[in-house]
C-alpha cells in the first residue's frame, strides 16, 4: 500500500466496528488516504451494553461518534449504508445513491445473526465470484 500523496486511491474502510476501528487506526499509522463508511454516525463498544441496561453506566460511556474517531485519525467520514460492491470499477455504492472508489477496500461490517448479516455476505459474495481463487478479488491490488 502506497502512503498519502503517492497516486493512490483511497483504502475504503466500511464499518465502525472494532475491526473497522482497527483498520482506520492502522491506516492512518501508515499515512494512508483512509475513509471510513458506516450506516451509523456512532460507534458502540457493545462489550458493555448491559452495564447501560443495568443502568451502571450511561449511553454516552459506550457510543462514540464515528466522525471524531475517524477525524482523529486522519481519515474521512461517511455517513452511509452500503448496498453494491463493483470491484471492476473499484466502487461501492450507498444505498443513497452516492459512490466511492476505493484503491482497497475493507468490510468489516460487524458481526450480526441477523438478516444483514447474510445480505453482506452474499453481496461481499457476489461481488468477488469471478475469483479464480477465494482470496484472488481481495489479495493484490
Amino acid at each position: 500500500m502506497r502512503p498519502t500523496g503517492g497516486g493512490a486511491g483511497p483504502v475504503v474502510v466500511v464499518g465502525a466496528g472494532f475491526g473497522g476501528l482497527a483498520a482506520v487506526r492502522g491506516l492512518a499509522r501508515a499515512g494512508m488516504q483512509t475513509v471510513l463508511v458506516d450506516r451509523n454516525i456512532y460507534s458502540t463498544f457493545q462489550p458493555l451494553l448491559y452495564e447501560v441496561a443495568s443502568a451502571e453506566l450511561t449511553s454516552s460511556d459506550v457510543v462514540y461518534p464515528a466522525r471524531g474517531i475517524s477525524r482523529r485519525h486522519q481519515a474521512a467520514f461517511r455517513h452511509g449504508n452500503l448496498t453494491h460492491i463493483n470491484p471492476a470499477t473499484r466502487q461501492i455504492t450507498l444505498a443513497d445513491g452516492g459512490t466511492l472508489g476505493y484503491e482497497y477496500l475493507i468490510v468489516a461490517m460487524g458481526v450480526s445473526a441477523g438478516r444483514e448479516a447474510f445480505l453482506a455476505g452474499r453481496m461481499v459474495r457476489k461481488a468477488y465470484a469471478s475469483a479464480s481463487s477465494p482470496l484472488e478479488g481481495v489479495v493484490g491490488r
